[in-house]
This record gives C-alpha cells, sequence and structure tokens, in this order.
C-alpha cells in the first residue's frame, strides 16, 4: 500500500455550471480543503454522561491558489458564458453562488493494482478572492477561497 503522494501525483479540476467544461489546473501551487462543523454534547436530566452527540451543519472550506495568467484565462471563459446573464458578466468568485465543482483526484500509482481517490466538493460558493505579488518574483499567484455544500469520495482504478 502506497503511503505517500507526490503533489505531482494531484489533479484537480474546477468546473464552472456556466460553462459546463472541467478545466484542469495546470499552475495550482497549492491547495486546502477543512471540513468543519458544529459538535455539541447532548445532556439530559439525571445524567452526567451526554446522552448523544450533535455532529451538525458540516461546512467544507476550500482554499486554491494558481497563477494569476490561469485564473484570468477562467476568468475571461466565465465572463463570456455569462455576458447574457440579468447580473452581467461574472467578474469576480464572489459571484459564484452554488454554481461550480472541485474535484481532487489523488493518484497511488503505486499500490498494487494502482488506485485513484476521487474527492469532489460540489454546489460551491466563492468566499473570496485576492491576488499576490512580490518584488523580484518569478511568479503571480491568485487565491480563490469557496466553500462547498456538498462532498463525496470514491476510489477508482488508476488509468
Amino acid at each position: 500500500m502506497q503511503k505517500v503522494i507526490a503533489s505531482r501525483d494531484v489533479d484537480l479540476y474546477l468546473n464552472f455550471d456556466a460553462i459546463g467544461v472541467a478545466f484542469k489546473l495546470e499552475t495550482g501551487s497549492s491547495f486546502t480543503a477543512n471540513i468543519s462543523g458544529n459538535t455539541e454534547d447532548i445532556m439530559a436530566i439525571s445524567s452526567d454522561e451526554p446522552i448523544a452527540v450533535d455532529n451538525s451543519n458540516t461546512s467544507y472550506d476550500l482554499n486554491l491558489s494558481l497563477q494569476v495568467a490561469e485564473a484570468n484565462a477562467i476568468k475571461d471563459a466565465l465572463a463570456v458564458a455569462t455576458i447574457g446573464d440579468a447580473g452581467g458578466s461574472i467578474a469576480h468568485m464572489r459571484q459564484i453562488i452554488e454554481a461550480a465543482t472541485l474535484t481532487v483526484i489523488w493518484h497511488k500509482k503505486r499500490d498494487v493494482p494502482p488506485t485513484s481517490t476521487v474527492e469532489t466538493y460540489s454546489n460551491l460558493t466563492g468566499v473570496s478572492e485576492g491576488d499576490g505579488v512580490e518584488r523580484g518574483s518569478a511568479e503571480t499567484i491568485k487565491n480563490w477561497n469557496f466553500r462547498s455544500r456538498g462532498f463525496s469520495r470514491k476510489s477508482i482504478p488508476f488509468v
């Protein structure tokens, strides 16, 4: 069983409902996902210990960084796809409201047989967008933060 997956063996796909085609991110510099929620003990009269646990309001917070040029190409495609929308063309990620999907594929190429784990975050809403430029740096970075309402995970044979 493979214990380590290198970043080169991870694929990220971003699909916006308005476009309908998944973009394979080629210049991603970082990706983080935080799954959290509220966990509360349910107490009862005449009991010292909780009688149950309420583990509700699961939240999926995603942070993605990629090169500005690739991000601008994606945003240009979004602008064209939404040009006729009532609110006008999409200009930033805060305008994405439950209208995108992010799929992360973790390839375990050295497993026998090789497999991939596919995690899909659905119904993405844009939370924030930011840029990063540093003097003398060889790259410029765009940061996108999303919140997802859905999550699924499956393992498949590596192709």
